[in-house]
């Protein structure tokens, strides 16, 4: 993986990025990193607190470091105290699909990785045609490294390159 950007949150990693068959599965099973524990209840936090809110923040720091399931999770909490359809609840279900996609890249399920990184590449341009940067995240760039990241893959189904090589991280 290259250069890590800063930390955003103080919360600390799990024990292990969760992969679909590779691993405990987090919260099911009793071996997981966080079985057992009970997610808070999240009230809705408008976007222009973005600073304050550690959820956010903390998922972004879990998608930089690949904890991509670990980073869906964190956001669709949030995602659940918006309106869904409204920019603030796409630009977190983008979010969502993008680090569900790096799953299915990692996994090398292609039709899966395919599908999820457009629908969440879509909603993002979406929230980018509304406002450029959102939540702190400047979209015109971030769609830019996104394309660039997942091109090779999508032109070749049979290509798998290393999902963290030249990784797209969130820059806030």
């Amino acid at each position: 993986m290259s250069e890590k950007p800063n930390r955003y949150s103080k919360k600390n990693f799990p024990a292990y990025r969760f992969i679909p068959g590779k691993n405990p599965h987090p919260v099911r099973d009793p071996d997981g990193h966080s079985y057992g524990t009970t997610h808070e209840k999240l009230i809705y936090s408008p976007p222009k607190d973005w600073q304050q809110n550690e959820n956010y923040l903390y998922g972004c720091d879990l998608y930089n470091n690949a904890y991509w399931w670990e980073s869906h999770e964190q956001w669709e909490d949030l995602w659940h105290t918006t309106n869904k359809e409204q920019v603030h609840g796409q630009f977190l279900q983008g979010l969502i699909q993008i680090s569900a996609a790096f799953i299915k890249w990692h996994l090398n399920q292609h039709e899966g990785m395919s599908r999820l990184y457009m629908i969440g590449r879509d909603r993002l341009e979406f929230v980018r045609k509304e406002s450029p940067i959102f939540m702190g995240l400047d979209l015109n760039a971030h769609l830019e490294k996104l394309e660039k990241h997942f091109a090779p893959v999508l032109k070749k189904p049979e290509v798998w390159p290393n999902a963290l090589e030249s990784y797209p991280f969130i820059i806030i």
